[in-house]
C-alpha cells in the first residue's frame, strides 16, 4: 500500500523503520520544519526527517498542514493509508479523507483513556499497572477515532516513564504493521471508544514537576517522581535552589514528632534523607541539586551536611 507517514520526534522513528521494513510502500514522510535549537540555535532537523533520508524516503515539512499546497503534495501521492505517531499539527478533515483506506494514529495508552498529549507520563504519575498502545482511525476530535487495534503493556512498580517508553516503542510498531496488514485485507472490524470511560493526559506543565509534599502522599510522590523520569523531572527547593528527586521509596517513619512539617527532614535513612509528606513519608535515594550532576542519598547527606529539621520548599 502506498503510505504517507507523519511524525516528528524521537517517538516517530521506530515505526518509520518498521513501515520501510515491511511489504507497504513508505512514499513520503511529512514532519516538522527543522528548528533552532540549543545554545548556538543552529537549525536542527526533526528526528523523523534525519531517519526518512538516512532511509532514502522523501520529506515534506509544510510549515502548516492547513494550506492547499500541503494538500496537493500529499494528494498527488494517491495514499491508501495516512499513518500519524506525535506529528504535532491537528489535520483537517480534507487531509484525513484523502487515503483510499484510512488515516490512522498510534497513540500510547489503552484508548479511551489517557486521550492527548502526554499519555505514558500521566499513566506511571497515576500509578497505574498497565497502559498500552491503540491503533485508532482518525476523526475531529483528538484520540476520540474507532480503535482498529491495541496491545497492553505492563507498567512495573517502579518503573519510570523511560522504561514504559521502551516497551511502548518495542511493541507499537510490530502492531502497527499488523494492523497495516489487516486494514489492506479488509480484515479490521472498528470499534467504538466507550464515552464513560475517558480519561485525559494533558500536555506536561511547569507546575507539574513541583513536588507539594503537603498535597501529595508519600504513594503519590513515589509515582510522581517516576512519571517525571527522565524528563522532566521532578524538583523540591533545597537552600533557595532547585534540587531535582530522580528516586525515592515509600517509607512510613514513626520516628517524627508531631510538629514536624510536610516537606521537612524528619530522619537521616543509610538511603538518603526521609522527607514528611501530607500522609507518610519517603526516602529521597536519587537527587541532583542545582549545577550538579545526579548522586545518591547517601552522597546528598555526606556532601551537604544533611540533618533532620531541614525544610525543602
Amino acid at each position: 500500500m502506498r503510505t504517507i507517514f507523519m511524525g516528528t520526534p524521537d517517538f516517530s522513528v521506530p515505526f518509520i523503520e518498521a513501515i520501510a521494513r515491511s511489504t507497504h510502500n513508505l512514499n513520503l514522510v511529512v514532519t516538522q520544519p527543522d528548528r533552532r535549537k540549543g545554545r548556538g540555535k543552529e537549525l536542527q532537523p526533526p528526528p523523523a526527517k534525519r531517519k526518512a533520508e538516512e532511509l532514502g524516503i522523501d520529506v515534506f515539512q509544510p510549515e502548516s498542514i492547513h494550506n492547499n499546497y500541503a494538500y496537493q503534495i500529499l494528494s498527488d501521492i494517491e495514499p491508501h493509508l495516512i499513518v500519524t505517531a506525535a506529528y504535532g499539527q491537528i489535520l483537517p478533515r480534507k487531509i484525513l479523507d484523502l487515503p483510499r483506506i484510512k488515516a490512522i494514529n498510534v497513540h500510547a495508552s489503552l484508548l479511551p483513556e489517557y486521550r492527548g498529549a502526554a499519555p505514558i507520563h500521566r499513566a506511571v504519575m497515576d500509578g497505574k499497572e498497565q497502559t498500552g498502545v491503540t491503533i485508532m482511525e482518525m476523526c475531529d476530535k483528538m484520540d476520540a477515532g474507532d480503535i482498529l487495534n491495541y496491545e497492553s503493556v505492563d507498567i512495573g512498580k517502579t518503573d519510570t516513564t523511560g522504561d514504559v517508553y521502551k516497551q511502548i516503542i518495542t511493541v507499537g510498531p510490530q502492531l502497527l504493521i499488523e494492523t497495516m496488514d489487516l486494514l489492506e485485507k479488509n480484515q479490521v472490524t472498528p470499534l467504538k471508544q466507550d464515552e464513560n470511560q475517558v480519561s485525559y493526559a494533558p500536555k506536561l506543565k511547569k507546575e507539574d514537576e513541583y513536588l507539594d509534599f503537603s498535597k501529595y502522599t508519600n504513594t503519590e510522590v513515589f509515582n510522581r517522581v517516576r512519571g517525571l523520569n527522565p524528563w522532566p523531572g521532578a524538583f523540591t527547593k533545597f537552600e533557595g535552589k532547585r534540587l531535582k528527586i530522580w528516586e525515592t521509596k515509600v517509607h512510613n517513619s514513626s520516628s517524627f514528632n508531631s510538629n514536624s512539617k510536610p516537606g521537612e527532614i524528619i530522619e537521616i535513612n543509610q538511603q538518603g534523607p526521609v522527607v514528611k509528606c501530607c500522609q507518610g513519608s519517603v526516602i529521597l535515594t536519587k537527587i541532583q541539586p542545582s549545577g550538579k550532576k545526579a548522586m545518591t542519598g547517601e552522597q546528598f547527606i555526606r556532601g551537604y551536611d544533611i540533618k533532620s529539621g531541614i525544610q525543602l520548599e
